[in-house]
């Protein structure tokens, strides 16, 4: 079920709810190979509410929420950010993410076992991830223009409770997976990136256009016994070396 509506004032709001799961249902792909595993029941919310959009400047804020009906299992995000336009020739928007999530049936590895049988692994699974967005359309003139997308994220991740699969299409959660002690839980990660686009856009006569790129990106996966916290993760992040690409391409419009 989904609702919008739109206030006296131009804001307007949404929310929903929906049930999923709850007559069973198999996913072939969990265990990554081995058996298809039987679906939890789940229910999920969300909502937003965005401002006047005649405004120069629309905040907005969406976010979510879910819980497995047996409680094993539960997320959560909230989004922030705002949309402006700065005259005819400037528009672009700003926003952050936060989410959390708990998955108790979260793959972790596919163990060949001593006596030729495939053990298949889960744990569960604690993770919390944090971005920025940001998009700029500069337009200087109706043939020169910038374009710029900006994002940098960071998750961490923490195993607990590690099980091998023994009954994929039990009902039971208890029934369906055993512990599993023959190797230790993995270790967690943390795993940051960032990325930008910039493009300028020049039509030095009709039909004719050079488009100059810069495009930058990081990736840093520190050590998670070092960078405990989300707050280690971007800091390991902007310590990161940049790989920076650059690209130029034209093009010669040969008709009258």
């Amino acid at each position: 079920m989904n609702g919008w509506g739109e206030f006296r004032n131009y804001w307007s709001a949404n929310a929903g709810v929906s049930a999923n799961d709850f007559a069973a249902s198999y996913d072939d792909r969990a265990s990554r190979g081995g058996p298809a595993v039987r679906n939890n029941p789940f229910v999920t919310t969300w909502g937003g509410v965005t401002g006047d959009r005649r405004a120069r400047v629309i905040p907005f804020v969406n976010g979510n929420a879910g819980r497995r009906v047996d409680g094993r299992s539960a997320w959560w995000s909230v989004s922030p950010g705002a949309e402006f336009r700065l005259g005819a020739k400037l528009t672009g928007a700003l926003s952050a993410r936060v989410g959390r999530s708990r998955d108790d049936q979260q793959w972790v590895g596919n163990v060949a076992e001593g006596d030729g049988t495939t053990a298949w692994t889960f744990a569960r699974l604690d993770q919390v991830t944090t971005s920025v967005t940001m998009r700029v359309n500069w337009t200087f003139t109706p043939r020169l223009s910038v374009e710029s997308y900006v994002q940098p994220f960071v998750s961490t991740g923490d195993y607990a409770d590690l099980r091998r699969l023994v009954d994929a299409r039990a009902a039971d959660y208890d029934a369906r997976f055993a512990p599993y002690v023959a190797r230790g839980t993995p270790q967690g990660f943390r795993f940051g990136q960032f990325r930008t686009n910039n493009v300028l856009r020049w039509e030095y006569r009709p039909g004719s256009v050079l488009f100059v790129v810069w495009a930058q990106g990081r990736d840093a996966s520190p050590d998670p016994a070092v960078a405990r916290t989300v707050a280690d993760g971007w800091s390991a992040l902007a310590r990161r070396r940049p790989d920076n690409v650059f690209l130029v391409k034209a093009s010669w419009w040969l008709g009258r």
